[in-house]
């Protein structure tokens, strides 16, 4: 469209290429902080407790694992198939609550 021409003489790559870094940057906070258990393993003490510490670094070194693949649909999925494995290390480590599961419906609308 006729904005989107003048947008490209403004967003040079080079302008795109800092905000891009510059958000990476930023949420290498929000990454750490939930590597260790969130701000609610913060409050009771076991911030970066070795079973937390365990499981995010399982899941990262299989996303960097999977993403090596040479099967282009592994490499793709491979954030997806790491968080799975990490969903089911968690439930059996303890650190996903199934009590609320028994009371809600199948089906809700909003």
């Amino acid at each position: 469209s006729r904005v989107l021409e003048h947008a490209r003489r403004i967003i040079t790559p080079l302008v795109s290429g800092i905000v891009v870094t510059l958000i990476g940057l930023t949420l290498i906070q929000v990454g750490l902080v939930s590597m260790g258990g969130g701000y609610a393993a913060m409050g009771d003490g076991t911030f970066g407790s070795l079973d937390k510490l365990a499981l995010a670094g399982t899941v990262l070194g299989l996303i960097v694992i999977l993403n090596r693949s040479k099967n282009p649909y592994i490499r793709v999925a491979s954030i997806v198939i790491a968080m799975l494995v990490g969903y089911v290390m968690a439930y059996f480590m303890g650190m996903v609550d199934t009590s609320k599961l028994g009371e809600t419906n199948l089906v809700a609308l909003p």
